[in-house]
């Protein structure tokens, strides 16, 4: 007779798998802390220490630290400011179309399209009006659906 040991499944593998369906609640994103906390309400077991009752923040914090090689399904980091969003993604046009609106929402922030055409030679005149057309393109792809 063999015995068939059942594989433990881990706190960080867990939490890789609740990412994403606490994510698709908040289409807005969220926080390191506001998404910890979300997780903390269905995993606590997995993110509080039964003995001191702390928090386990490393559990989020390592699942963070390697998402380059190890990514977390439907889901993409947006820097917003000085704050970084944890944000829920359908798909890859979906993931286009966030990522685009990050962008824009960057060149208003930092009124990059207003600049002086006087201050600017010929060629970068002609540079900055072509870009200034894409941009706009771009706008109503993204929110003129």
């Amino acid at each position: 007779m063999t015995i068939v040991e059942k594989k433990k499944v881990t706190s960080t593998e867990k939490v890789r798998v609740e990412i994403p369906k606490v994510l698709k609640k908040h289409k807005q994103g969220l926080n390191f802390n506001d998404l910890f906390n979300e997780l903390k309400k269905t995993l606590k077991d997995e993110l509080v220490n039964k003995d001191t009752g702390e928090d386990r923040f490393g559990v989020l914090r390592g699942i963070m630290n390697k998402l380059d090689t190890k990514p977390v399904d439907n889901m993409v980091i947006e820097k917003r400011g000085s704050s970084i969003y944890y944000v829920y993604v359908d798909g890859q046009l979906s993931e286009i179309e966030r990522a685009t609106k990050v962008f824009l929402d960057e060149l208003k922030n930092k009124d990059l399209l207003k600049m002086s055409l006087l201050d600017l030679n010929k060629n970068e005149r002609q540079r900055f009006k072509e870009y200034e057309e894409l941009i706009i393109k771009l706008h109503d792809l993204t929110y003129n659906k």
